[in-house]
């Protein structure tokens, strides 16, 4: 067997495993949604009452609509217009990146959904989890006394019937249109699916399918249960994502080509190490640029576990600083700043959700993070993809945000020497290149006490890397293909 056939096998068996429990997951994460927001709302002594709970949270919601619902869209760029922009919204940052003169991986956008659409498309939550929780039977009466009953109602019968039919045919026909050679995804994400073969070293050079049986097939973004394709919107990260935006968001998903790496770096996945799939994967070579403030502060490797920290890598994490700079400049010219509500409104996220930040002991931690990370700042991260033309723009993501509060991006490489401990965040500032040849990636403990001396390097450092052509680090023990 050939290393190509082995991972197309073992794609193949990962596919089915991310298949089998997808419906598992998501019930599972609905599960500890419900729970986590229970734990929110239950009344507790000296506390706000559930109803004072419920103000707080539809003012934080009408709020959020507000500000979330101003951002400008993605024509609103193309055509010059001044403002913020949801900082996760791909086709909004193409105008700004095309503009830059860096190169990037085009999008088309093939199905464009309401929220009533994506709602109906998402599935329900399952009303046995609903019964169980007693704090569900309050809110409705609650809500009942509040006037609430029209805006939680939800579609039900023959409407709700016919919007999911009319979804359906939506991201069935929006499939028609993509060739083999490219991939689908979620204009704020991409699907678990494909994060996780791609995290597995499985996702291969080529989009190809892998199929079940005659009625059921599956590729990048997309499903077959039958004669015809789909977009696969019963996605866990897609829901969340597409939840996380406001009433009048436009959920659009895309086609992209399927670009080929100019490096693939191939190495033992320590994600598979203790499954039914362990062994080799091979890694297209990409990278996360980290922004603060209108400023690139660190260079990551994505998939960190399988370079060595060479020349190769040197120079590309210059050169994708150097293009991420250039990207933000020019959205400063622009005028147009990605923006991310969990930073730039924190304060009324925490008043909202009764969260006692000031009063926890590492809150100098959260003011310090905020001192670099200051709402309204042009905050974020873009990640590239290596080709013969250079890096190559991907896509873009919210800033790092501290443990415990809010959701951002991972930190990637600077994981090294972080606290697990509430409000701390890691320093994305250096260039990590690669771990410790030896460092068990999936240890959260090993991680954390490993220091970054060492392996987070300087720009001197990278630079002379760079120049010498030889790795400063003495474990450099991993496998590169090109």
């Amino acid at each position: 067997m050939t290393f190509y056939e082995y991972l197309i096998a073992t794609r193949k068996a990962l596919s089915a495993l991310t298949l089998s429990v997808k419906d598992r997951i998501v019930y599972s994460e609905t599960r500890k949604a419900l729970a986590r927001l229970s734990w929110m709302l239950k009344p507790r002594a000296g506390g706000p009452s559930l109803r004072e709970k419920l103000e707080g949270i539809e003012e934080l919601a009408l709020h959020y609509e507000a500000v979330a619902g101003s951002y400008l869209s993605p024509e609103d760029i193309s055509e010059g217009h001044h403002g913020d922009f949801d900082c996760m919204n791909l086709l909004a940052w193409m105008p700004i990146v095309e503009n830059s003169g860096v190169p990037f991986v085009p999008a088309r956008a093939i199905a464009d959904l309401s929220a009533a659409e994506m709602g109906a498309l998402s599935g329900e939550v399952p009303q046995s989890l609903l019964q169980r929780l007693r704090i569900f039977r309050m809110i409705s009466d609650v809500a009942e006394k509040m006037g609430w009953r029209g805006s939680l109602s939800i579609a039900t019968g023959e409407h709700s019937d016919r919007l999911y039919e009319r979804a359906i045919q939506k991201i069935t026909d929006a499939m028609d249109t993509v060739s083999d050679n490219e991939m689908v995804r979620y204009v704020r994400c991409g699907a678990t699916g494909l994060k996780v073969l791609a995290g597995a070293g499985l996702a291969g050079p080529a989009p190809a399918p892998v199929t079940f049986s005659q009625d059921l097939e599956t590729g990048p973004g997309w499903i077959r249960n039958g004669n015809r394709r789909r977009i696969d919107v019963h996605d866990q990260r897609i829901i969340q994502c597409a939840a996380m935006t406001p009433e009048n968001y436009r959920h659009v998903f895309v086609a992209r080509p399927w670009v080929k790496t100019s490096r693939w770096m191939v190495a033992s996945d320590p994600h598979r190490r203790n499954t039914p799939v362990p062994g080799p994967g091979a890694w297209p070579a990409e990278w996360r640029a980290f922004i603060k403030d209108g400023i690139v502060t660190g260079v990551s490797s994505y998939y960190s576990w399988a370079h060595d920290g060479g020349q190769e890598d040197a120079c590309m994490a210059l050169a994708v600083e150097r293009a991420a700079q250039k990207i933000i400049d020019t959205a400063k010219l622009r005028q147009q700043r990605p923006a991310f509500f969990d930073v730039d409104d924190w304060k009324s996220l925490a008043a909202g959700a009764d969260m006692p930040v000031r009063h926890h002991p590492n809150f100098n931690d959260l003011e310090a993070y905020l001192g670099e990370v200051p709402p309204g700042g042009y905050n974020c991260t873009l990640d590239f993809i290596e080709t013969d033309q250079g890096p190559m723009f991907l896509e873009a993501g919210p800033p790092i945000v501290p443990f415990g509060f809010l959701s951002g991006a991972h930190p990637i490489g600077f994981s090294l020497g972080i606290r697990m401990e509430t409000f701390a965040y890691p320093d994305v500032s250096g260039y990590a290149l690669s771990p410790p040849a030896d460092l068990d990636t999936t240890d959260i403990n090993a991680v954390s006490k490993t220091p970054r001396e060492g392996h987070i390097l300087t720009a001197r450092e990278v630079n002379k890397i760079a120049e010498a052509g030889s790795s400063l680090r003495p474990d450099t023990a991993k496998t590169n293909q090109e």
